[in-house]
């Protein structure tokens, strides 16, 4: 006659982690979304590139119609008359200056690129540094993403850790809810 406890469907009757995953576990997500902003940050990098290898080749072969490019965005941001004609001969005199503008201007693409081993480098170091203290990372993080917004940086840290925060609190409430329909 066995005189155990029955086990619960789906633990093999063993007690519940106390975290929902473990080191090992831990460390390949990290690696996982490090690699993935490494590709995605090469990515943006080989447009960047591809294209500016278009407009150095047009620029090349057809000075007049890249010329006119310039002149049409310069307009498009309200220069005109004379004041076009000087800035149109500032920037097209030097070729890095007229292919970052058109870049900017004509493909959206940003000033600079990324460094796709940095973003991933920096990515890892958050992710696994976040592991170990997860509410002082939302503060850390919110407090730097404050740098490229207006919110104080307090306020920002504050605000990503009340975010962070709550979607912890669903993911573990949806968690408990699903134990319990499991049985």
């Amino acid at each position: 006659m066995n005189t155990s406890t029955p086990q619960k469907p789906f633990t093999n009757g063993l007690r519940p982690r106390r975290h929902s995953r473990s080191l090992p576990e831990l460390l390949g997500l990290t690696f996982h979304r490090a690699s993935s902003y490494y590709l995605a940050t090469r990515s943006e990098r080989e447009e960047f590139d591809h294209a500016e290898a278009i407009e150095r080749r047009h620029i090349k072969t057809f000075p007049a119609g890249e010329r006119e490019e310039v002149s049409e965005i310069l307009r498009g941001l309200g220069i005109a008359g004379d004041l076009l004609k000087r800035v149109v001969a500032a920037v097209t005199a030097d070729r890095d200056r007229r292919v970052r503008m058109i870049l900017l201007y004509e493909y959206g693409l940003p000033a600079a690129v990324r460094s796709p081993w940095r973003a991933s480098g920096s990515t890892f170091a958050a992710l696994l540094s976040a592991v170990q203290s997860p509410g002082l990372m939302f503060v850390l993080i919110g407090a730097l993403k404050s740098r490229w917004s207006v919110e104080l940086w307090w306020r920002s840290g504050l605000m990503t850790l009340a975010m962070g925060g709550g979607a912890a609190a669903v993911a573990y409430a949806i968690g408990a809810w699903l134990r319990n329909v499991a049985g």
